[in-house]
């Protein structure tokens, strides 16, 4: 049966570099984003002979079934990256402050919302954001319960460890990549850093915005510390990669990213607030 992989991309965790690199392995006319509103409501419904046809899916979606994963009442090889969940808040919420192709963008200025409005919002369009994100994302579930919230970080930890054919850590990201490109049969996997944001624009996270953040996303917290000892396991007891070809891809790929600078330099790029934006 045809199974093409999906990335479930969680925002702020490298997914912009990860699929330009995705990109450069994939035929065009063999990958689906659904990330724009306009692409969902293309794509809201596909036909079996093109679904037959794609080899990779990615974007900011969830899935419609976990066991087995699913997307258009068909399977698919899921794989997705997480975050340390404190940094990839204070990244999205700077981030989002400035992009101003987002509709977070306005809503954000519009409400003159600070961090901690942010994670703790009940607005329809924020409410999921601040709160155990990657849980509900990886687990399907909605947390509306108490009782769903422990079965939500429990169907997530099972979903990385059974379901899920790959997960990367983007603190690791090189080894994650590396990991991965076994995985998806990558042949290239050079890459810039895009969608980054300047350091100026994100602001040191007051002693209260931590403790906000840490209350309001403590099974994202249980389930990041997890997925980081899997991963450390896979990585050390399973061998998929030697650290012989770890070491050999981040001495080639530090080289590569010298390059690309100073062909930007050359060009008279100018860095930005968001550098290689998407």
């Amino acid at each position: 049966m045809h199974k093409p992989f999906c990335f479930l991309h969680i925002p702020r965790t490298a997914g912009t570099t990860l699929n330009t690199i995705l990109s450069q392995n994939f035929e065009k006319d063999a990958i689906l984003s659904l990330y724009k509103k306009e692409e969902f409501e293309q794509y809201k419904e596909i036909l079996l002979e093109n679904f037959q046809k794609l080899k990779l899916i990615q974007g900011h979606i969830l899935l419609q079934n976990y066991d087995p994963p699913q997307i258009y009442s068909s399977d698919v090889k899921v794989f997705t990256f997480l975050r340390e969940p404190l940094a990839r808040m204070q990244s999205e919420y700077f981030f989002l402050k400035q992009w101003k192709y987002s509709q977070m963008y306005e809503i954000i200025h519009k409400n003159n919302m600070s961090f901690v409005d942010y994670i703790t919002s009940d607005l329809s369009k924020v409410r999921y954001k601040g709160k155990n994100f990657m849980t509900r994302a990886i687990s399907g579930e909605d947390l509306a319960s108490s009782g769903a919230r422990q079965k939500a970080l429990s169907q997530a930890k099972r979903h990385l460890e059974k379901q899920f054919v790959f997960f990367g850590i983007q603190e690791r990201f090189d080894e994650s990549l590396v990991m991965l490109s076994k995985v998806l049969s990558l042949k290239n996997i050079l890459y810039e850093r895009r969608n980054v944001l300047s350091e100026k624009c994100k602001k040191t996270l007051s002693s209260h915005d931590v403790e906000v953040a840490t209350r309001y996303n403590a099974l994202d917290i249980e389930l990041y510390q997890f997925a980081c000892a899997l991963f450390n396991d896979r990585l050390t007891s399973k061998r998929v990669v030697t650290p012989g070809e770890i070491k050999a891809f981040m001495t080639m790929n530090a080289k590569y990213q010298r390059l690309c600078e100073l062909l930007d330099k050359k060009s008279g790029m100018q860095p930005g607030e968001i550098r290689l934006p998407k």
